[in-house]
């Protein structure tokens, strides 16, 4: 009896020690799918940026420098103010040459003011750098190189004076204006008879001098007809009614300035300055710069 309860008991204990030694299974891992999330994100706003346009007038400018001088016009068809009428002029004058003819102002010619004053041609008869030198084309009025007789020269006549105020703002705009340039003009005394020019002058509108007339115009461009409106102002001129214009250098005597006859001959000996029957021929330097 005991015998058989000492081997119950071994078997017992030797199935208990094989459960403790038996490995152990380890649940499988369970792998977690998360949910799909619908992520919102907020909407990226790009700074939108204005492009840089450059005004109206500096294009124009630019096109003018570039010699596109059509659409320079065109772009500023509508644009106000002084500054782009000055370009507009500029634009239409267009490449200036040396022997051109070009319109630019207004002065009364055909001798009927009520339709309005006519547009100034000139002859280009030079150019220095941005700059040209334009002669009227006809001979515009009549007028006496000064009040009185007696000594006087350029810088104080009454030419100068008319020419750069009462002629300059009836021929020119304010647009118009801004083309002229200052320029200092050198005097020289008469190289025959040695009579006194006087001082270097600085001016807008101006006579030519004996010497410019040699440096600059042909023998045609010498001889200028009159308008019908200084004809009716009683201007001296011949049958073909080319005319005697002035010049702003002295004649023989400090009485007297030069001229250019019907024939295109400058004259050294001159005529004395009250003398109201001679035609006026101004001249301008422009600037053709933008």
């Amino acid at each position: 009896m005991k015998m058989m309860r000492w081997l119950i008991l071994t078997v017992l204990l030797a199935c208990l020690l094989c459960a403790c030694s038996a490995p152990v299974e380890e649940p499988e891992p369970t792998t977690t799918v998360p949910e799909e999330t619908t992520q919102i994100t907020e909407p990226v706003t790009e700074e939108v940026t204005e492009p840089h346009t450059e005004p109206p007038v500096e294009v124009a400018r630019d096109m003018i420098r570039e010699g596109a001088y059509t659409d320079a016009l065109d772009l500023l068809a509508d644009v106000e103010g002084d500054e782009a009428q000055m370009l507009r002029l500029r634009a239409g004058l267009g490449d200036v040459a040396v022997g051109d003819e070009i319109a630019f102002g207004h002065f009364e010619q055909d001798n009927d003011t009520e339709n309005g004053a006519e547009q100034i041609v000139w002859i280009v008869v030079g150019k220095e750098g941005d700059k040209a030198l334009l002669l009227s084309k006809f001979c515009l009025d009549t007028q006496p190189f000064h009040s009185k007789n007696g000594s006087v020269t350029w810088e104080d006549s009454l030419m100068r004076s008319w020419l750069n105020g009462e002629f300059c703002d009836a021929a020119f705009a304010a647009a118009e204006q801004q083309l002229l340039a200052q320029t200092e003009l050198v005097n020289t005394d008469n190289p025959r008879y040695e009579t006194t020019a006087g001082e270097n002058t600085v001016d807008r509108v101006f006579l030519l001098s004996y010497d410019e007339v040699n440096q600059y115009l042909t023998p045609s461009q010498r001889c200028a007809q009159v308008t019908a409106y200084a004809d009716g102002r009683d201007c001296y001129n011949n049958a073909s009614g080319y005319a005697y214009w002035w010049l702003r250098s002295p004649g023989v005597y400090s009485r007297d300035a030069m001229y250019v006859a019907p024939n295109g001959e400058a004259s050294l000996y001159g005529y004395v300055v009250n003398r109201n029957r001679w035609a006026v021929r101004p001249a301008v330097w422009i600037d053709l710069s933008v």
